[in-house]
């Protein structure tokens, strides 16, 4: 499973490299184990030596005002401070904070340690995921999912019963039922939605398939309006076609778009033509009207 190991391991070279990635998450959890229970019992050394430490801290603090009290003049109390550092007394306090901060050095060390496998070990993971994933897709086990992050899609959004255009932000196969789509205007307004309700955009697809999606005069559609990006009722007039920059309206795309013509079902009636404007949209952007 491994894509950068042999086919096999071992002195004998007869273990599978599945059995060599199985053994080595079975010492994973042990290596945890060790590292967290080290941790653990710093801790509560550490808790204990606190106590002692504020205790004693307490009493050389206090016995230094009772013995400052009698001290008229700074020099005098600076005086006693140091005196009382340099007694037996306070070498115990200067121990105990020497082993406290050699346990924090400790628990950092160990914390990094612990850190350090679990990144190697994440790792790894993630590369055998994605080879048993190639491999699978290969083999048509398992389909490539269409709801990729950054796919452009129309998505109904049901409280304004408007489809709009979206870009897919995130999907799992976990619950294939939903799909999470940020609004193309405004990239942090998220929407979480049925798949039912987001219909994928042919951003990529070549003339001829445009043509055939699109093949048929008086389709009925839902084209995105010019300069909007809301998708409206329409009718499909024109069949696709390149814009070659010499197109018979003054079309604001660049030459090489997929385009195609439509009328909305409400745009006003040109009463010189007796009918509405022809639009020329970008055929990414219109699709069947949905039943």
């Amino acid at each position: 499973m491994a894509p950068h190991g042999s086919d096999s391991y071992g002195q004998d070279g007869k273990g599978s490299v599945l059995e060599e990635y199985l053994d080595m998450l079975q010492v994973m959890p042990v290596e945890i184990r060790r590292y967290t229970t080290l941790m653990r019992d710093l801790d509560q050394k550490c808790t204990k030596e606190v106590h002692r430490l504020a205790a004693l801290q307490g009493t050389l603090v206090e016995r230094a005002r009772e013995q400052c009290a009698n001290e008229t003049t700074p020099e005098g109390r600076a005086q006693v401070v140091k005196k009382l550092r340099e007694s037996d007394e306070f070498k115990p306090l200067v121990t105990m904070r020497a082993s406290l901060k050699q346990k924090i050095a400790e628990k950092r060390s160990i914390s990094d340690q612990l850190f350090d496998m679990s990144e190697q070990n994440l790792k790894r993971l993630r590369s055998d995921i994605d080879y048993l994933k190639d491999i699978l897709q290969l083999s048509g086990e398992i389909q490539e999912s269409p709801y990729t992050p950054g796919r452009l899609v129309a998505a109904y959004i049901e409280a304004d019963a408007t489809w709009i255009v979206c870009k897919v932000s995130e999907f799992s196969q976990a619950n294939p039922d939903l799909v999470t789509v940020a609004d193309v205007d405004d990239s942090k307004t998220r929407y979480v939605l049925p798949v039912t309700k987001v219909v994928l955009l042919a951003d990529k697809e070549t003339l001829n398939t445009a043509k055939v999606r699109l093949s048929s005069r008086g389709k009925k559609v839902l084209a995105v309006y010019p300069k909007t990006t809301c998708f409206y009722k329409a009718t499909l007039v024109s069949t696709p076609f390149r814009e070659s920059g010499n197109g018979p309206s003054a079309m604001p795309h660049p030459p090489g778009t997929i385009l195609c013509g439509v009328q909305f079902d409400d745009d006003d009636v040109d009463q010189a033509t007796g009918s509405t404007m022809k639009h020329f949209v970008p055929t990414k952007y219109v699709f069947a009207q949905q039943q």
